[in-house]
C-alpha cells in the first residue's frame, strides 16, 4: 500500500469510524494511522471494535493534546508510504477520491500536494475549498468583507465555479490533502507551532516558496461535517485560529513591514476575535 492516511482525532465520536471506513473502502488501497490527542469520548474504542486487530488500522494514543500539526508529524514519522493523506476525522471520502488525487499528482511533476472538492453534508461547496494564500492585502479584504462587497480577490475562492479539470492553485482545503511524502519530509512536515488552524496554509505557502504547486481536483469529492471535534470548546478553537493568523503573518510577512503596519495587523486580528466571541458562544 503506497498511501497512508493520517487522521488526528479528538472526541469525534462515530465520525471517526465513518471516516476510517471511507478510507478502507476506497478504490485506492490505503493504510490508516489514527493519532488520538487524548480524547475522553468513545471514538477510539468504537474504532477498535469495528477494526479489531486489523493490520491496515494503527492507533496511537497521546497522553496529552499536542495539537494537530504535531500529531500529523507523528504519523508522518511512522509512515513508509510514498503518499501521505492528511485527513480530518469528520470527512467521508468518495470511493475514487484518493486515486484521483494521486493520479493528478503523478501527472504533474511540479505539484506536491492535491486537495479535494470539499462539500458540506447538504452538497454545497464548502468555504475554503479553493483559496488564495493570505498575504496582508488579501487577508484585510477577506476579514473586512471588502472582497465580497467589491468583488475583488480575497482569500476564499470557493464561490468560483468548479474547474472542469485539475487546476493549479495556491491553496486548497486542509480537510483532505494528499502529499508526496518525500517532499513533505523535505519541508520538515507541518509547523508544530500551530496548535489548530493555519498549519495547512503555512504548508502551502512553503510549497509555493519552493516553486512547487498545489492542485485542486474537482472530481475527488469529500464530504466534510465541519467542526465535530471543536464543538466542546468553540472559544478555544477560535482563539487558536487567531493565534494561527498572527503566527502566519509574523512568519512570512512581518519582517517586510514596519512596526506600525504590524501593530495594525495584530490589533485587527484580536479585534476580529472579540467581534467573533458573541456568535461563537451563541452557537455553542
Amino acid at each position: 500500500m503506497d498511501v497512508t492516511a493520517v487522521i488526528v482525532n479528538y472526541n469525534t465520536g462515530q465520525s471517526l469510524v465513518k471516516c476510517v471506513a471511507s478510507v478502507i473502502d476506497s478504490d485506492q488501497p490505503a493504510k490508516v494511522i489514527v493519532i488520538d490527542n487524548a480524547s475522553i469520548d468513545d471514538s477510539i474504542a468504537e474504532l477498535l471494535q469495528r477494526y479489531p486487530d486489523d493490520p491496515r488500522v494503527n492507533c496511537v494514543r497521546n497522553a496529552d493534546n499536542i495539537g494537530f500539526a504535531a500529531a500529523v508529524n507523528q504519523g508522518l514519522a511512522m509512515s513508509e508510504s510514498a503518499w501521505l493523506l492528511i485527513l480530518n476525522p469528520d470527512c467521508i471520502l468518495s470511493t475514487s477520491a484518493i486515486g484521483l488525487l494521486r493520479g493528478a499528482l503523478e501527472r504533474d511533476d511540479e505539484a506536491v500536494l492535491a486537495g479535494a472538492w470539499v462539500i458540506n453534508p447538504d452538497g454545497s461547496v464548502q468555504r475554503a475549498c479553493r483559496r488564495s494564500l493570505p498575504d496582508p492585502a488579501r487577508a484585510i479584504k477577506e476579514v473586512t468583507g471588502l472582497a465580497r462587497m467589491m468583488n475583488v480577490q480575497g482569500v476564499d475562492q470557493s464561490h468560483l465555479p468548479p474547474p472542469e479539470d485539475v487546476l493549479r492553485v495556491e491553496a486548497v482545503s486542509g480537510a483532505c490533502m494528499l502529499v508526496k511524502t518525500a517532499y513533505l519530509k523535505r519541508l520538515d512536515g507541518l509547523d508544530p507551532g500551530y496548535k489548530l488552524h493555519c498549519e495547512d496554509l503555512d504548508l502551502m505557502q512553503r510549497i509555493r516558496l519552493q516553486g512547487w504547486w498545489s492542485l485542486l481536483v474537482p472530481d475527488a469529492i469529500v464530504t466534510h461535517q465541519q467542526g465535530v471535534s471543536s464543538r466542546s470548546r468553540p472559544l478555544w478553537v477560535e482563539w487558536q485560529k487567531h493565534l494561527g493568523m498572527l503566527r502566519f503573518h509574523r512568519k512570512f510577512y512581518a519582517k517586510q513591514r514596519n512596526f506600525l503596519f504590524n501593530l495594525f495587523i495584530t490589533l485587527g486580528v484580536w479585534g476580529h476575535f472579540l467581534i467573533r466571541i458573541p456568535g461563537v458562544l451563541s452557537r455553542s
